[in-house]
């Protein structure tokens, strides 16, 4: 029975030194593995959460723009300078304005469709372009920028141009 007993000990013994055995420690590459891991993931979301704030902003200018062209439809001179950053309102007056909306009315009676936007990120402010088309028996764009200051979160239209050709609007 001593036998027995001491036979049982040591497969007892043996046996749980092999566990210990099989545990293995935690290994440097796999703290490396772990850490590019959760860097690739934080990239990943900064990219993603600049991507959705981007996408705020240019819905925010698009809603300036959209107003610009709503005042040169009904030929509102007062309300597109009022849109308008200090410069824009010092350089165009209401009267001016009107007389320009209603040489381009035969231009843009058309359905109008945003086709391209642009956006400039500077230190300084936020810049939009936003190209609109209106289908008119000849197509025809209107380019409307935008501006946000950094320290303001107001949109302001700083110009705006229109051409038959989106290619000399883009240039």
């Amino acid at each position: 029975m001593g036998a027995y007993k001491r036979s049982m000990q040591e497969t007892a013994i043996s046996a749980s030194s092999s566990v210990t055995n099989k545990k293995r420690g935690i290994k440097l590459s796999d703290i490396l593995l772990v850490i590019v891991f959760v860097v690739i993931v934080v990239a990943l979301l900064v990219v993603l959460m600049k991507q959705l704030g981007l996408r705020h902003e240019v819905n925010d200018a698009k809603l300036t723009t959209d107003k610009l062209i709503t005042a040169i439809r009904e030929q509102d001179g007062e309300a597109a300078r009022l849109l308008g950053d200090p410069t824009f309102r010092a350089r165009n007056n209401p009267d001016q304005l009107k007389v320009l909306f209603a040489q381009s009315k035969p231009y843009i009676s058309g359905k109008s469709t945003v086709t391209k936007q642009t956006v400039n990120n500077g230190k300084a402010n936020r810049v939009i372009s936003i190209y609109y088309k209106f289908d008119n028996a000849k197509p025809f764009y209107v380019r409307v920028t935008a501006i946000e200051p950094n320290t303001a979160h107001r949109w302001s239209i700083i110009n705006f141009s229109g051409n038959a050709s989106l290619n000399a609007l883009t240039q």
